[in-house]
């Protein structure tokens, strides 16, 4: 079995890509593009105490890491859990769509859990080196910003599609 780290990144921005163009744009623009602007303001309203900042952040990656290593576990559940059919043609049909429907977004979850662990485990590596390296607090507090509002906007992707499956399954 092979492991490639593209893989992982890939597969995640994959996994926002729609049929339209114009919704692909504003994919791109919400996840890439709106967390390196927003930061901006951090050079008229600096972050006063970084020291505290570094160590919340840490905290929190390395405890969303654990916990996102959790989800993709319970997803694993639900993708290995008994499809029962119905006798009727007509509802087994109807079934077997729901069923490919969910093993789609499971997959897709995966990619994007997968890519969140990742992220977590970077931007700690990030957030570790800003005490080896004597980088300005203006540029710690920026990449830091740049690196919360993307890991926002991607758990907020996650929980959509989460929320979505689990509706589903909840329905029947």
């Amino acid at each position: 079995m092979r492991f490639f780290v593209s893989d992982i990144i890939t597969n995640h921005y994959r996994s926002f890509t729609p049929a339209d163009k114009k919704t692909l744009i504003r994919n791109y623009l919400i996840m890439l593009i709106f967390p390196l602007i927003a930061p901006i303001m951090i050079f008229w309203v600096p972050v006063s105490d970084k020291n505290s900042l570094y160590s919340i952040s840490i905290s929190v990656f390395s405890i969303f890491a654990a916990l996102l290593f959790s989800v993709q576990i319970a997803l694993y559940g639900i993708f290995q859990s008994k499809k029962n059919f119905s006798s009727d043609e007509k509802i087994k049909k109807i079934q077997e769509g729901n069923f490919e429907l969910r093993d789609e977004l499971l997959r897709t979850l995966n990619y994007n859990v997968s890519y969140l662990i990742l992220f977590c485990i970077v931007a700690l590596t990030i957030l570790l080196s800003f005490d080896l390296f004597n980088m300005s607090a203006l540029g710690e507090q920026y990449v830091s910003l740049v690196l919360y509002l993307h890991f926002g906007i991607s758990v907020t992707l996650v929980l959509g599609r989460a929320h979505t499956l689990f509706d589903n399954e909840y329905i029947g």
